[in-house]
């Protein structure tokens, strides 16, 4: 047990029952290096073939042309659609003002209308007037004449009064009957000029009511155009959310392609790696030291973030005591990498990630008493110098 610790440049667990989380910890740890010692992995990542990829996105991408094509294609519609809708607005807007127009005109023929309804009303009570003094002094003719008939006037008491009065009476009737005779030229030329009246207010409501007919077809072909908008542009969104379903998905074959191209034994990038953050190496690697040094040590900023070096799968994801933190990434080729001290996590165990992705941030390494990184690279369990594979 000793001797698999020194390897793994981790010092024996000396186990103490006031931390047995931190024991738990350390214990798991050490049946997951037991078991790949004991079986020595030598496995391949799972991955789907270069060849797969490249035909599932062809097919994704195939796809998201559809897509562009119909939400072109909508966005089309919508503005022929939308020009049909202004047209319709703007005529809208020209009938609404002819029957504003129709409705001031009838409006006016209206109260015209009834002025001469009272003008005709006031010339028939001007007539009955003149038809009852016509009458009565027909009735006073009547008796002056009748009086003549019987006996003279030359023999009445007073005949040259009764006289005067029969040549009055005659002459007011005379009067009164030309009266009469205007008032109904009058009242004639009036109910013409009513007749008129009458028929041109029927013939504005006649073409209001042709407006308002046509206001109403074009109402039904506003909301039609409406709706018709609106359907487009929620089929255009719908269209948009699954263009963004499938660019999402191209975006990750491109990925997994990337992936698959750096799935190689990491032997091939040998010399061709970035270090894994940003730092000072203080920490050289030097397995012959007392104590031996089977990594490096990185000064760093306070949370620096931490990359992996390679295409690799999240192996181990846990606290480790000595180590805090600590991240081991399986590679191709049995390949390992181990990262420490982090101050935090970006991924978790089974995670695929790409070489170049954040995989957490640096912590407190007590080695150089302030923010850095403990970096381990390991072939079949044996470490190798990273500085001959880091550039």
């Amino acid at each position: 047990m000793n001797l698999l610790f020194n390897n793994l440049s981790i010092k024996p667990l000396v186990f103490e029952k006031s931390k047995p989380y931190k024991l738990w910890l350390a214990l798991c740890f050490c049946v997951f290096i037991l078991t790949i010692t004991a079986c020595d992995i030598k496995e391949t990542l799972a991955a789907p073939s270069g060849a797969n990829l490249k035909k599932a996105l062809q097919a994704e991408e195939k796809k998201a042309k559809e897509r562009r094509e119909k939400i072109s294609r909508l966005i089309g519609e919508e503005k022929n659609i939308s020009q049909d809708l202004a047209a319709t607005e703007k005529e809208m807007f020209a009938l609404n003002k002819n029957l504003e127009e129709a409705e001031k005109k009838l409006a006016t023929l209206s109260v015209a209308e009834d002025d001469v309804k009272k003008d005709y009303q006031r010339l028939l009570n001007e007539q009955k007037k003149i038809e009852r003094a016509m009458q009565e002094t027909l009735r006073l003719l009547w008796d002056l004449a009748s009086k003549e008939e019987a006996v003279g006037f030359k023999d009445l008491p007073d005949w040259h009064v009764s006289e005067r009065e029969y040549s009055w009476s005659k002459e007011l009737f005379s009067l009164l009957n030309t009266q009469k005779q205007e008032l109904v030229a009058k009242a004639q030329e009036i109910a013409e000029t009513l007749g008129k009246r009458e028929s041109l207010a029927a013939e504005a409501k006649k073409q209001l009511r042709l407006v308002n007919i046509d206001k109403n077809k074009l109402l039904k072909s506003q909301i039609k155009f409406k709706n018709k908008i609106a359907e487009l542009r929620k089929e255009k969104k719908t269209t948009e959310a699954e263009l963004d379903d499938v660019l999402d998905l191209i975006k990750d074959l491109n990925i997994k392609i990337e992936n698959v191209a750096e799935q190689g034994s990491l032997e091939n990038l040998k010399d061709k790696l970035n270090w894994p953050v940003q730092g000072k190496l203080v920490k050289a690697f030097n397995p012959n030291a007392s104590p031996p040094v089977r990594g490096v040590g990185l000064s760093t900023k306070d949370k620096a973030e931490v990359s992996a070096i390679a295409y690799g799968k999240v192996v181990h994801e846990d606290l480790l005591r000595g180590f805090g933190r600590v991240v081991i990434l399986m590679h191709n080729g049995a390949y390992y990498t181990l990262y420490a001290y982090l101050s935090e996590s970006k991924v978790n165990v089974g995670d695929e990630v790409k070489r170049g992705q954040t995989i957490g941030r640096t912590g407190y390494y007590p080695d150089i008493n302030g923010p850095g990184l403990y970096f381990e690279l390991r072939s079949h369990q044996k470490t190798i110098n990273p500085a001959q594979w880091c550039k």
